[in-house]
């Protein structure tokens, strides 16, 4: 039974535990009287739950979630609106497959494990960009501020033979927000937090918008008692993000995006004294889509990014770490339609990324290093009336550790006319990242680690099968079963506490998803029951529940008025020095549109209260609440 492993350190399962998961059984239950369910005044309701909406990350081509050979969710821009959520953190933690732990606060330290893989397995998206530092190898999640989102799409499973390193787990891709006229956005709420965002957008051939926000907010001490100083924490940021579209000649059109922010967030030192981390993150790309016939095109794009962390310590200004990522990119990619059942798709793609770590408490460099790959793929696609299936291959070489070939086989049948079944299997590597390359083992901002410039990249081997259930537009299902076998782990080891390939690792787990839209009434139901283990110790991987499950139910109380509630529980898992008890959390929003493109917002996080950790000693949000409201003519 989901969560009946959820016990304290001692082995006892509380009261308190029982009582959080009450709240989820009963939204679960409430949500059996969908067929009954209407508006106020009787009228059927579109629903806001895109049962089948398109998805482009899982094969880098146009199709819809249901046609995609690899497992898929999407969130968009309505169920963003709906849920208002307070940070990127808050949409993932509901998803499929995907577990999440924050230190602390809003601008706590988030890691993000896809399918029981480690942190640094899921490739992080942008508008097509790697946005992963190259120097940790994990997304800045905390610097992605929701306003930002136009749509989000979870590709879970291996697409390293399409994107190269990193997407052992999967993909998780991010667009930035297009927007038809202007917006205006406040917010305010507990551990005084404000937020304001403005925006506009328009155009028709030619299209263009930017958006730009600001939020801060007080927070609360974000570690336990006996674990760090009783301060309150706060989190500032400034963040903004743009595009623009124009048609050059007929079949060419230039597209341009960036993305950038800016933060300061507070955070217990090892001295239990406050300290300050400065961080900066910008990224933009260019390019060029272009039809070269009826069956062929190709878009050819340049990227870069830049990442920036200055950590204080609570020291002087003059003495803090910093540590710093430039990437440059060029991708180019080709769509040819070989027939009509059948498309190749193949391309080439550059990066060079350069890293400067310095220690400016001890006046010196930790390193000062340039990593660089290049890469060409290519995939086949046939789609006919029995069969599905998708070949890909690519090879990477990297000036670091040499090349690495990676491939993926797919194939879907028809069971029915609302029934598929598919398969999948593939290989995956996740190249080391430069501190675990380069950083000469200094206690200083890169850690008290040593790099090895010896090691080898992770590697992966996957295969899955799934089961998805479309009705004609109101009802969905799914079920996937699949394990991962990871070899060549990289650990610290030693005296030294070197970088080394040691560890091997499994993950074995079963997906299920059911959606439901009906009379004003949308459901979202999903489940995970996963094995994450070291395969030669035996022991578990930390932080990664074997059980997990999330409800996300809104309903129409009339024409203008919105009510969703989140629901999540997870089984105990290991941390580093003891196992956290299970938890369970209800979250619950509010929207009211009123004239003139005016929306009346409310939102209330932890609504019953209940104590929890998502990592050993870090504290989690209480209660809270969250007013806004915001303005966006034609909608």
């Amino acid at each position: 039974m989901l969560c009946g492993e959820a016990q304290q350190a001692t082995g006892s399962y509380t009261m308190n535990q029982r009582q959080a998961i009450l709240p989820l059984a009963a939204a679960i239950s409430l949500s059996a009287s969908l067929s009954t369910a209407q508006t106020a005044d009787g009228t059927t309701q579109v629903s806001s739950l895109e049962l089948n909406p398109l998805v482009v990350t899982s094969s880098r081509m146009t199709e819809t979630a249901d046609e995609a050979l690899s497992a898929v969710s999407v969130i968009d821009r309505d169920a963003i609106d709906e849920r208002q959520p307070q940070s990127s953190f808050d949409l993932l933690r509901t998803e499929t497959g995907v577990d999440v732990t924050r230190n602390g606060g809003r601008g706590g330290n988030n890691s993000v494990f896809l399918r029981g893989t480690e942190s640094d397995h899921t490739l992080v998206l942008v508008d097509g960009m790697r946005a992963a530092s190259a120097t940790t190898g994990q997304f800045s999640w905390r610097s992605l501020s929701p306003a930002q989102i136009q749509r989000m799409e979870v590709v879970r499973g291996p697409r390293a033979s399409l994107y190269g390193s990193d997407a052992i787990g999967g993909v998780i891709q991010v667009f930035t927000r297009e927007l038809d006229g202007p917006r205006l956005r406040a917010v305010a709420g507990s551990d005084g937090n404000r937020r304001v965002e403005a925006g506009f957008g328009g155009g028709d051939d030619v299209r263009y918008g930017v958006n730009v926000g600001y939020e801060r907010s007080d927070g609360f001490p974000s570690q336990e008692e006996g674990a760090g100083v009783q301060e309150d924490h706060g989190y500032r940021s400034r963040n903004a993000s743009g595009y623009f579209k124009a048609p050059i000649s007929d079949g060419t059109q230039l597209n341009a995006r960036f993305w950038a922010n800016d933060g300061d967030v507070e955070y217990n030192t090892v001295s239990s004294e406050t300290g300050l981390q400065e961080t900066r993150n910008v990224a933009t790309r260019v390019s060029l889509e272009q039809s070269l016939g009826s069956a062929w095109s190709h878009e050819l794009g340049v990227g870069y990014s830049e990442d920036q962390t200055e950590d204080f310590g609570g020291r002087s200004d003059d003495q803090h770490d910093r540590i710093r990522t430039r990437r440059s990119s060029v991708d180019w990619r080709h769509d040819l339609s070989l027939t009509q059942a059948q498309t190749l798709q193949f391309g080439a793609d550059f990066r060079e990324e350069k890293v400067l770590s310095e220690d400016r408490v001890a006046g010196t460099e930790d390193f000062d290093e340039t990593l660089g790959n290049v890469g060409v793929f290519g995939l086949w696609r046939g789609a006919y009336p029995v069969l599905d299936a998708e070949a890909s291959v690519r090879h990477d070489d990297n000036r670091d550790f040499g090349s690495k070939t990676t491939w993926q086989l797919a194939g879907a049948v028809p069971l029915s006319d609302r029934v598929r079944i598919r398969t999948s299997a593939g290989t995956a590597f996740k190249a080391p990242s430069a501190n675990e390359l380069y950083s000469p083992g200094l206690p200083s901002f890169g850690g008290a680690y040593a790099g090895n410039p010896e090691l080898d990249p992770e590697e992966s081997r996957s295969a899955e099968i799934g089961l998805r259930y479309q009705d004609s537009g109101n009802e969905k299902a799914a079920l996937n079963v699949f394990v991962t076998r990871i070899d060549d782990l990289i650990a610290y080891q030693g005296q030294n506490s070197q970088a080394v390939n040691v560890n091997e690792a499994e993950i074995r787990g079963v997906e299920a998803e059911y959606g439901r839209s009906l009379k004003g009434w949308d459901m979202t139901l999903s489940a995970t029951f996963q094995r994450a283990e070291n395969r030669q110790s035996g022991e578990r991987l930390l932080r990664r529940p074997d059980e997990k499950a999330s409800l996300i139910l809104g309903h129409n109380l009339d024409a203008r008025t919105r009510v969703t509630l989140e629901g999540k529980v997870a089984s105990e898992r290991p941390d580093r020095s003891r196992t956290l008890p299970g938890y369970g959390i209800i979250n619950l929003a509010a929207t009211r549109r009123l004239e003139s493109g005016i929306r009346l917002e409310a939102r209330i996080e932890n609504l019953t209260n209940k104590e929890y950790q998502l990592a050993d000693t870090y504290n989690t949000q209480d209660v809270a609440g969250f007013v806004g409201i915001s303005w966006e003519p034609g909608r």
